[in-house]
């Protein structure tokens, strides 16, 4: 028999035979990955419907895995989603678009495209105003009826599809210019802005990451104490308040990149630790190397204290998990 570090459910080992990756595969397929067997095949299958299938589609991180090579260029389609914003940037033609990733044309690298836009010009001084298919309404087209019009889209499907609809909703210009983007240009190459938003599906697989690379490092048992019933309910069933558990930060967690200011690497970074005093272990995630989740994972302990001291890198590069040195981190 064995107990779920999630569930808590006891059933027979054999339900414990899927292993449960530390990091998920979406997010590289390391040499010796990391896994573990104290996750019931009920939780590791849901956590995989539910929590990760969103996260690795619609997030920052999700973002990344597209533009570090992780995922392919020809997925680009299947990033995105209500977490991301993706605009072109303020130095970019048509600043402010709604903006889109895929492929380029020779299936290397990604590219910044539009998503289909109505712009009205008041004056040819003046910024155009942009509108995406979408929020163009019968109210727009009234508000800017005296304006030159002029339509952004890939195709010429595009521009007949809006230019019917703004004749639809009233519009009276003698002509609507066809702006077709130029979407030959790597991503790299062009300032777009990208807002990302924070939400618990989001902080619940990360501690989820954190979790796993507790119970990794130092073993399931340790991972059914009691004191973290509060987490594993947050990470399982949504109980609670992420505040509870996590801090967000951009602290480097390598020694080298605080001594230098410089980026090492922009692979994944797992630290798990119970420093003398402390009163519970904690961790830090920080996949690609970006955003900084510190991960407490009981406002107490009352387990005698034992000192727990792990931290790797995840090499996107190389596909290699190097051990790293650890940075004391504060909560």
């Amino acid at each position: 028999m064995a107990e779920c570090i999630y569930c808590r459910f006891t059933t027979d080992a054999r339900r414990f035979a899927t292993p449960e990756h530390v990091i998920p595969k979406a997010y590289g397929r390391f040499q010796g990955n990391f896994t573990i067997f104290c996750v019931c095949e009920s939780c590791n299958q849901w956590f995989g419907d539910n929590l990760e299938v969103s996260f690795n589609r619609n997030s920052g991180e999700a973002l990344m895995r597209l533009l570090s090579g992780v995922k392919s260029p020809h997925e680009a389609a299947e990033i995105g989603g209500d977490r991301l914003h993706v605009v072109a940037g303020d130095g970019a033609k048509f600043a402010g678009a709604k903006s889109y990733f895929k492929p380029h044309t020779d299936g290397t690298k990604v590219v910044a495209s539009f998503v289909p836009h109505v712009g009205f010009a008041p004056s040819e001084h003046d910024e155009p105003v942009l509108f995406a298919e979408s929020e163009l309404t019968r109210e727009v087209v009234a508000k800017y009826s005296s304006c030159e019009c002029f339509v952004i889209g890939e195709t010429e499907e595009d521009f007949q599809r809006l230019a019917s609809k703004l004749t639809d909703l009233g519009c009276q210009s003698e002509s609507v210019l066809w702006c077709p983007p130029n979407t030959s240009l790597p991503l790299v190459l062009e300032p777009v802005r990208v807002d990302y938003r924070l939400d618990d599906e989001v902080f619940r697989t990360v501690g989820k990451i954190a979790f796993n690379y507790l119970a990794h490092a130092v073993g399931a048992e340790f991972c059914l104490s009691r004191d973290f019933d509060a987490f594993r309910r947050f990470v399982r069933y949504g109980e609670g308040d992420w505040r509870r558990f996590m801090t967000l930060s951009q602290e480097p967690l390598l020694f080298d990149e605080r001594r230098t200011g410089t980026r090492q690497t922009r692979g994944h970074l797992l630290v798990v630790e119970w420093r003398r005093g402390a009163a519970a272990p904690t961790a830090s995630v920080k996949l690609f190397n970006g955003i900084h989740y510190r991960v407490r994972f009981a406002e107490e302990c009352s387990m005698i204290w034992r000192g727990i001291r792990s931290g790797h890198h995840f090499n996107i590069r190389t596909l290699k998990i190097e051990r790293i040195k650890i940075l004391a981190i504060e909560f």
